[in-house]
């Protein structure tokens, strides 16, 4: 089950409003008080998390700024997220040149 959802959070998206965008219930029990994404691997809301951010950039047309400021979190905070995955970060590196934009660092 867990490989089944996390396949279903990597390649399934749902459209999301941009702007106007809110946090779901998952991603915002994950964004700490001081404004930091705080969902580890191992936490049982990291597939809900990572397939709502994968869904955010996909409606902000992979731009890290723009996701991260509908989040509520900081750029750098939002790409150390996704640095922490390596699956993560090596499909939203693809997306991003799929999208004409350089891949992360």
């Amino acid at each position: 089950m867990r490989r089944l959802r996390r396949a279903i959070a990597l390649h399934v998206r749902r459209a999301v409003e941009w702007p106007g965008y809110r946090p779901g219930e998952h991603m915002a029990s994950c964004i700490s008080h001081d404004g930091r994404l705080c969902a580890g691997r191992r936490d049982h809301r990291y597939d809900h998390v990572v397939a709502e951010i994968l869904d955010l950039l996909a409606a902000c047309d992979m731009k890290m700024a723009s996701s991260a400021a509908g989040l509520g979190v900081s750029t750098a905070n939002l790409v150390a997220f996704l640095r922490n995955d390596p699956t993560l970060w090596q499909l939203v590196n693809r997306l991003r040149l799929a999208a004409g934009h350089r891949t992360l660092r």
